[in-house]
């Protein structure tokens, strides 16, 4: 057992470590989106998938020895390979739609690697039934995903923190060659007993016959899997666009994915007195997490004093929280039981639709909460239907290719169809309704039986109605708005172009918005279209730096298109260079939006760089074609979710190589969840710049002007000082917060974010 349990959790904890780990490094040259690592996932679920296969038809086709000649000689070769670390050749050169470019960088960098590795857990299996017959081999699938989970928790907390990449890199390599030590153990206990010389077709003969899977069964193999893992994806996605692309927002969804699994596989339903224990304990983590909410809108000061003593006021109402997820832990402990978990996962579709309905004002904390508990329910559901549809121990290994390739194909509908089908992030509201749907066609009675109880048809026809209700509140929600001009959506997010004011003469404008975040507007009146809008107004930082450089012709440069309201700053003689990873936005600015081309026609000078701007930027430097810009605006953080890479200090470096003398690098730090400052302030202090905080729009302001935060970086004493007696008083309590400088290497989120 030892030597089995070893190669499946190292080989495990390998499969999860390198995910992460291999996200972070081409994370930066994507342009740090959501969809990398969507792209990612679905790298792992198609060479996870082929290790599947692969141990399948390998186990059939050959006999034991040849399987572990043909495996070792495998491991071997993957060992040459090594190190995992991305050639920079592979660095894109274009903005276009990068899925297949990432998908062969992936492959020609960990494929191999990733792929013997992702045999493992199938194939240990297998060898261990065949020389253990009387003991279950499930346990061993258990542990491979505590492995994985142990591996993605390690990551963000232990791993990333302490060392750079390139040791990370080169440890992982030094993990598979410990995975290939413990497996060519395994390879030596079957080559030495030897339990069956015959094919393995001839060998299950002499074995009591296992009875096959029915088409009902397999499909289930397919279909629950595949829902559980576009579950996933599709609340990453939300996650990771809504607040950060970073590996602690990759890893939550999927450590409570995995959590699923070995809490289903480990095959500890509750039984006896454990039910209603269960049922009593779910059912007061739900009081204690809608009480004290019944108890805010009461007006009883006596009932909302005693939230008070126990610590949850509303100014902790996080706190909340703790007691139902500690009733959680405890149900999910005891596995999978249907009357606890099928009304548990209704009730998160509930919860999830309020949150979606009414985002905007959902604090972050409770965002997350609502969008993994509701994930971890259902995929527990689909999990525990899957476990109890699991076949006999020879015929695992095609119940496991059956399961990955439900993975792949789910992966595949969120990361490839998806786009091309919603304009929106759908997948989240119709993976919950495929769930609900699928869960009700499992829950189908069967009528066959002679013992048949016609109440049970009844109930099932009930929960159908329940299934149809959440698929209509889905769809409901997902649906495009009445003042929508223009919906479009592609690898690097989906954006929509809003009408407003139409009623009202000389008030109607256009507004862009990515995801759910405002990218700026436009009036279009045509004697107004030129009035700078939303975060760039006349006290804004940008506008005090451009405005009172000392430069008759200003080279202006920006990191992120929008609308191109930027653009507006140029005059005659101006130039404007713009850097913007996705196409769809230039479109959509050039279409809708007039900002470039009336600068244009006053005769500034504005180009768009379509690509990742770090990369263009350090192409340019190899050029030596160095822009030596007056001000370089960094306008890409205002977004919930940020591009981590563009704020360290390496990419710094680069921007700073591209400044002027004495010119000013503006920092748009505008967020609702995080606090950058402490961040831009490291950076000023390594680099030796003097900074300045300049808030706008607070107060009394004219209603096309957004509230806005800038860093103004510059070693001109002078303009520091001008623009320092024009801009309005911070009066925002400075933060406390110490941050770590970031850097490639290391960039932590959670110190700054406002839970």
């Amino acid at each position: 057992m030892l030597p089995f349990a070893l190669t499946i959790f190292t080989g495990a904890f390998l499969l999860f470590l390198v995910q992460p780990l291999i996200g972070k490094y081409i994370l930066p040259w994507f342009g740090g989106t959501p969809g990398v690592w969507t792209t990612c996932m679905l790298f792992f679920q198609l060479v996870l998938l082929a290790g599947y296969a692969y141990a399948h038809f390998l186990s059939r086709w050959l006999k034991p020895r040849g399987q572990a000649v043909v495996h070792l000689g495998l491991l071997l070769i993957s060992l040459a390979v090594l190190p995992i670390v991305p050639a920079d050749v592979w660095k894109p050169t274009s903005g276009d739609a990068p899925i297949t470019h990432i998908l062969l960088l992936l492959g020609a960098t960990i494929g191999l690697p990733y792929f013997v590795v992702s045999t493992t857990g199938p194939l240990m299996q297998s060898w261990f039934s065949r020389l253990h017959p009387d003991k279950s081999p499930y346990r061993l699938y258990a542990l491979s995903n505590i492995g994985s989970l142990l591996a993605l928790l390690a990551y963000p907390f232990l791993i990333e923190p302490v060392l750079p990449r390139e040791l990370q890199a080169l440890s992982w390599g030094w993990g598979l060659a410990a995975y290939v030590a413990f497996t060519s153990w395994c390879v030596w206990l079957l080559w030495n007993k030897n339990p069956a010389e015959e094919s393995p077709s001839s060998d299950a003969t002499l074995e009591t016959p296992a009875a096959a899977p029915s088409l009902r069964q397999k499909l289930l193999w397919l279909a629950l899997p595949a829902a559980a893992t576009a579950l996933l994806l599709s609340t990453t996605n939300k996650l990771t666009q809504d607040v950060a692309v970073i590996p602690f927002l990759w890893l939550l969804p999927l450590s409570l994915y995995l959590l699923t699994f070995i809490l289903c596989f480990a095959d500890s339903a509750p039984v006896g007195f454990q039910r209603p224990l269960m049922v009593g304990v779910a059912l007061a983590g739900v009081g204690a997490l809608l009480i004290p909410m019944l108890i805010d809108q009461s007006k009883s000061e006596a009932l909302q004093e005693l939230l008070r003593w126990v610590n949850l006021h509303e100014d902790k109402s996080t706190n909340r929280l703790i007691p139902f997820f500690c009733a959680l832990a405890f149900v999910s402990w005891h596995g999978y039981w249907r009357p606890v978990f099928l009304p548990a996962m209704l009730a998160c579709f509930v919860w999830l639709i309020c949150v979606l309905a009414d985002i905007n004002s959902v604090r972050i904390t409770w965002q997350i909460a609502a969008f993994c508990t509701t994930m971890f329910i259902a995929c527990m559901v689909c999990h525990g239907e899957l476990y109890a549809q699991k076949p006999h121990p020879r015929r695992l290994t095609g119940y496991y290719l059956m399961i990955s390739l439900g993975g792949a194909v789910g992966g595949f509908m969120v990361a490839v169809v998806a786009p091309h089908v919603f304009t929106t992030y759908a997948e989240l509201a119709w993976s919950c309704a495929v769930c609900a749907v699928l869960v009700w066609l499992v829950c189908l009675p069967n009528w066959r039986v002679p013992d048949f109880q016609w109440w049970r048809f009844h109930a099932w026809m009930a929960s159908s109605l329940v299934a149809m209700a959440v698929c209509l509140a889905f769809f409901i929600q997902s649906h495009e708005k009445d003042n929508l001009i223009e919906s479009t959506r592609n690898f690097y997010g989906a954006m929509s172009v809003l009408e407003y004011g139409s009623e009202t003469p000389g008030s109607r404008y256009l507004l862009l918005q990515h995801g759910r975040i405002t990218h700026g507007f436009q009036l279009t009146d045509p004697d107004q279209r030129r009035r700078i809008t939303s975060y760039y107004g006349e006290g804004s930082g940008v506008a005090l730096a451009i405005r009172n450089f000392p430069s008759k012709q200003k080279r202006i440069g920006v990191v992120g298109l929008g609308t191109g309201t930027t653009a507006a700053f140029g005059e005659q003689g101006d130039y404007v260079r713009i850097y913007e990873i996705n196409s769809e936005v230039l479109r959509v600015a050039t279409n809708h939006f007039s900002f470039i081309k009336d600068t244009r026609a006053l005769g500034g000078t504005v180009d768009v760089i379509l690509g990742d701007a770090r990369l263009s930027m350090e192409r340019e430097i190899e050029r030596k074609e160095l822009q030596r810009f007056d001000v370089l605006a960094l306008d890409a953080f205002s977004s919930d979710a940020i591009p981590v890479h563009l704020l360290t200090k390496e990419a710094v470096a680069i921007y700073g190589k591209h400044l002027a003398t004495n010119g000013v690098l503006a920092i748009h730090i505008s967020n609702r969840y995080l606090d950058l400052e402490p961040v831009v302030e490291n950076l000023a202090k390594e680099f030796g710049y003097l900074h300045l905080s300049v808030s706008d729009g607070d107060g009394d302001k004219d209603w096309w002007i957004y509230s806005s935060t800038w860093v103004l970086l510059t070693k001109n004493k002078e303009l520091m000082s001008t623009i320092t007696g024009l801009a309005k008083p911070n009066t925002d309590e400075k933060t406390k917060k110490v941050v770590p400088l970031w850097t490639d290497d290391y960039a932590s989120l959670l110190p700054i974010m406002s839970w």
